[in-house]
């Protein structure tokens, strides 16, 4: 057989087998060189396992399935499957896929990002790992009850060894339309209450994150939260009226003692509200230091509770949650 000859053959089965490295791509941090598919989002190659991600999604599964034409792109020998989805995103997706301990950890904070990406990921592709993951994470933050967890700052996690998330204040726009894009909407409610504790350009202009993603209310979402502000600032002024009346719980069991108690300290909390307060939902730790009865106590914090329930309505938002909003629950030690 003549060399011209061969080298023809070889130009048309490299011609059949398609255009080897069509694209320029760079490695990504996951590369494995036994891998037999290679995923590439903005530019970047990583090489992984079709069995992998066949047994964890069945979009990739059903993806793989796909008999593919005689001029498919090729990386370094392995068929290239383009994803439309931030780098950053498919990288954590299969590094939780490959290395879940790192992710799934209870005790271990995550960046936000981290989970924004397992959530979004996970109910693209079908990964209940990821999404639940995700969704266990955030009702950390966003609990539905006034539960011993339940903390009044979104940024700061009830309990540091809590399969918590590393956040900033902003955060919880970003939140609020992923909970809206994905269906999560018994986080509404008191996100929104975050949200409209955050300073006003926060609110109007959002917040760019570290891929360049710039998260915004939208005008509707806007609207609710500025209204939702004006009536958590009533509520607010409520919960203190009800302490300042100094009358104790019909079922006070403290007697003399709580009485004296909120007559010589029931004025002091006058001088600490403002006016514009909107953190109604922050617990009178005062209560506690002032020798009152347990009774009491659930008494004066009833008005919390009472937001609490009412945050659907508060925040227009009645039509979303109906089905999934259990309102308070008050636990007091």
């Amino acid at each position: 057989m003549s060399t011209e000859h061969t080298a023809k053959r070889r130009r048309r089965q490299s011609d059949e087998r398609g255009p080897e490295n069509r694209g320029a791509y760079e490695k990504g941090d996951l590369w494995f060189d036994d891998g037999n598919v290679v995923l590439v989002a903005e530019g970047t190659a990583f090489c992984v396992h079709r069995g992998v991600l066949s047994s964890k999604s069945d979009i990739f599964r059903d993806m793989f399935s796909i008999p593919q034409p005689l001029d498919e792109e090729t990386y370094e020998g392995h068929s290239v499957v383009h994803l439309a989805d931030l780098k950053a995103d498919v990288y954590h997706m299969l590094a939780a896929l490959y290395n879940g301990r790192e992710y799934y950890h209870y005790r271990k904070r995550l960046p936000f990002n981290v989970v924004s990406a397992l959530l979004q990921m996970g109910t693209k592709y079908e990964i209940d790992d990821l999404r639940s993951e995700g969704i266990s994470r955030l009702r950390t933050h966003l609990p539905n009850n006034l539960c011993p967890t339940f903390h009044h700052s979104f940024e700061s996690p009830p309990n540091v060894w809590d399969n918590t998330i590393e956040l900033s204040a902003a955060h919880i726009i970003a939140v609020i339309n992923l909970a809206r894009k994905l269906d999560l909407h018994d986080l509404l409610p008191v996100a929104f209450y975050f949200c409209a504790n955050l300073p006003t350009d926060i609110i109007l202009d959002g917040y760019k994150d570290s891929h360049g993603t710039h998260w915004k209310l939208s005008s509707e979402d806007l609207k609710r939260c500025f209204n939702g502000r004006l009536m958590l600032q009533l509520h607010g002024w409520d919960q203190y009226r009800v302490v300042l009346r100094g009358v104790p719980s019909p079922f006070c069991d403290g007697g003399t003692q709580c009485r004296n108690a909120l007559a010589t300290k029931g004025r002091s909390v006058w001088t600490s509200v403002s006016p514009t307060n909107v953190d109604a939902l922050r617990p009178l730790d005062f209560l506690g230091h002032w020798g009152l009865c347990k009774p009491c106590k659930l008494h004066f914090n009833q008005e919390r509770e009472h937001v609490f329930n009412e945050l659907p309505s508060i925040f227009q938002l009645e039509d979303i949650v109906s089905d999934v909003w259990p309102g308070a629950f008050l636990y007091m030690s």
